[in-house]
């Protein structure tokens, strides 16, 4: 009865402020000041207002998604941060103008600018339908004991599903992507949520005087390894990132040497984890486990030792297989400019016409599961990159990081990019909202599905946004009311054994003198 009393006092009071946890007058004077800076660069007027409507667009489709402490309210802020202003405020920083090299600046950069709309809506809708004072499905988890469990039964099945998703296939020698491999796919938020728990029971427990201990480490440790084997870099950093998020949500006080550590994450990652996925990828995916461990840790290693020499590498690569939006050879900035790459699907749209239907109805049959549709595709997204080649033509598995904006200008054209983001934001924030408490405060199970949820809605097409409305909820749902009824079953053993251990304490106690003694 106390948990469900602590649930209740923390979730009315965060729920509310969630919604307003913005200051309006700040977010526009950075806007303004953006608008402005842009112009003196060397941008064209037009081009930067539309960048200023982007950004106020942007402050009413987070705060109607949820605002930053919720989860979808975060998957808008990471969506709109990382296809639009990144980029816009990294160009401003080497002051060039941000509608160069663009072949279609105008064209882009509205089609980000109704898809915001578009999503400012859906969330606005959502809320007038009553979404948001529904009660979800699964509340804020603030009892240690609760968490201390959620934690240990995670962290064991997250082995399993880390290793069966970074399993190798014996014939080719590449990654899998489907059978088993796709069911240990679909838990990937089985790891974050180990993270989360571990973390907030240590928190919890040590009445916030700690928030690091074996619980968590281990849970930090096992995916970050195989993340550097597999030189796949969100698995690596996923875990770390997911801890000071949860430190934030559990109210931990941050000190300095906190602040250090994320300083010194970025460099790691930015200068050392980023440049060895992309470089190490082509030489540690075959099916010899033993040599793939050498040549990673071999790899890695030198990079660390000479992180500039894989800088050069990637600059010597950039301007063959990447397209370029910085003037200078700025390898790690590229990763992050989405916009670019829309421009070069909205270019090969314009000049070929859409692809309407053909990379959606496939993300239909990838929701079914392998062993029921054997010949459904691997991967629904790849089609609409190869006209513009982001892709080889014989590419049928590479996903690309794109957005669903320049994607729904791709299938169904200027209707769509308004109407696509609309409707799949109506339905993903509204489902979401009655599966999950999205409110990130005290709150593992949002958490957990935090990292997951955020990269398919910044970076992944319909196809796959599809999925994640189709197929998460209901898969995240059953496995969380699986680990919750084990919790309740260790619960019950803990609580059994204690009330055995109790009495047979009151039974010593008030034995005679002699019987204890065996006389």
């Amino acid at each position: 009865m106390s948990n469900i009393l602590a649930r209740q006092a923390i979730r009315r009071p965060f729920t509310e402020a969630s919604m307003h946890n913005w200051r309006p007058l700040y977010w526009l004077a950075a806007a303004v000041l953006l608008f402005m800076l842009q112009l003196m660069s060397g941008t064209t007027q037009m081009f930067a207002l539309l960048v200023f409507i982007f950004g106020v667009l942007s402050y009413f489709a987070v705060r109607f998604a949820g605002g930053l402490r919720s989860l979808m309210g975060l998957c808008v802020f990471i969506l709109a941060v990382q296809n639009v202003l990144f980029a816009q405020v990294a160009k401003v920083f080497f002051w060039q103008p941000a509608d160069k090299p663009l072949m279609w600046p105008l064209e882009t950069i509205g089609i980000y600018c109704l898809t915001m709309a578009g999503i400012a809506l859906a969330g606005a809708l959502s809320i007038k339908l009553g979404f948001q004072r529904r009660k979800p499905w699964f509340l804020p988890e603030v009892d240690p004991q609760r968490l201390k469990w959620v934690a240990i039964i995670s962290t064991a099945l997250s082995v399993v599903q880390i290793l069966g998703e970074s399993s190798i296939n014996s014939d080719t020698g590449q990654v899998s992507a489907g059978s088993l491999h796709g069911i240990f796919a679909s838990l990937s938020y089985l790891p974050p949520l180990s993270v989360a728990s571990g973390t907030a029971y240590i928190i919890l427990s040590s009445n916030g005087r700690r928030s690091f201990g074996l619980l968590n480490g281990v849970a930090m440790l096992l995916p970050s390894i195989v993340g550097v084997i597999v030189a796949i870099r969100h698995i690596t950093i996923e875990a770390f990132i997911i801890y000071f998020v949860t430190c934030w949500a559990f109210g931990f006080r941050f000190r300095p040497i906190h602040y250090g550590v994320v300083i010194a994450g970025w460099y790691i990652a930015t200068f050392i984890i980023f440049p060895y996925a992309l470089y190490a990828r082509n030489f540690v995916r075959t099916r010899n486990l033993e040599a793939n461990i050498g040549k990673a840790s071999g790899i890695l290693v030198d990079m660390i030792e000479n992180p500039m020499k894989y800088q050069v590498k990637a600059r010597q690569k950039g301007p063959r297989y990447r397209f370029l939006y910085y003037d200078g050879n700025r390898p790690n900035l590229e990763r992050f400019s989405v916009l670019v790459i829309a421009d070069a699907i909205v270019d090969a749209t314009l000049r070929g016409g859409t692809t309407e239907m053909d990379t959606i109805t496939p993300a239909f049959a990838m929701v079914v599961p392998r062993i029921l549709l054997p010949d459904k595709p691997y991967n629904s997204t790849t089609l609409a990159r190869r006209e513009p080649g982001i892709v080889a033509r014989h590419d049928n598995t590479t996903g690309i990081t794109t957005g669903f904006a320049c994607d729904a200008f791709s299938c169904f054209g200027w209707p769509g990019v308004f109407l696509m983001p609309f409707i799949f934001s109506f339905f993903l924030f509204s489902f979401y909202r009655i599966v999950i408490e999205t409110n990130l405060w005290y709150n593992v199970f949002a958490l957990a599905w935090l990292s997951q949820l955020t990269l398919s809605y910044s970076e992944q097409a319909l196809s796959l946004l599809l999925i994640a409305i189709l197929q998460g909820p209901i898969v995240y749902s059953l496995v969380v009311l699986g680990i919750n009824w084990l919790v309740d079953l260790a619960l019950l053993n803990e609580r059994r054994r204690e009330a055995t251990r109790r009495r047979a304490t009151v039974g010593l106690a008030a034995a005679p003198e002699g019987r204890l003694l065996g006389l």
